[in-house]
């Protein structure tokens, strides 16, 4: 569809798709254009015609509820539209870092937990609980060797006073 409109959009490209017609299809084609053009043309008239229409109804209601005594608030607030809507969005808060803080470099999941398993080399590996579960620890666990708390590292507390 976007290639006929732009062959109808361009005078160059018309011309030269129209070239091999002869006057009476030229004088067909126009007329069908012409009256496609004023049906669209009226169909477009007859949407401004009935949005007036309601924009008019909607001026007489309000200047019937003003005679009564019938401010737009007070319609408003009958119609449950209090004004939040017209507010401003309040700024969006940040939490300021604090620059003496020092940064923990250790990947850590939101729990905390780290789990160590070894991987299929033989290294020990670490898995902080996000993202897919390592294969070693889904097949220990799927065959009832182990459970999940048995991968959970708990270091070792540093010994006072060891040489």
């Amino acid at each position: 569809m976007s290639e006929t409109l732009a062959v109808l959009m361009s005078k160059r490209r018309l011309k030269a798709t129209l070239n091999g017609l002869t006057l009476s299809q030229l004088d067909s084609l126009s007329l069908i254009f012409q009256e496609v053009h004023q049906e669209i043309r009226s169909d477009e008239l007859d949407i401004i015609r009935a949005r007036e229409e309601h924009e008019r109804k909607l001026q007489d209601a309000m200047s019937t509820l003003e005679k009564m005594g019938i401010s737009k608030d007070e319609l408003k607030d009958f119609l449950g539209m209090t004004g939040d809507a017209e507010q401003p969005k309040a700024k969006r808060q940040y939490k300021k870092r604090d620059p003496n803080a020092v940064k923990d470099n250790a990947v850590k999941s939101k729990s905390g937990v780290e789990y160590r398993y070894l991987n299929k080399h033989g290294d020990e590996s670490s898995w902080y609980g996000l993202g897919r579960m390592p294969v070693p620890m889904r097949t220990a666990i799927f065959n009832g060797e182990k459970t999940l708390e048995d991968f959970v590292y708990q270091p070792q507390p540093e010994l006072e006073g060891a040489v």
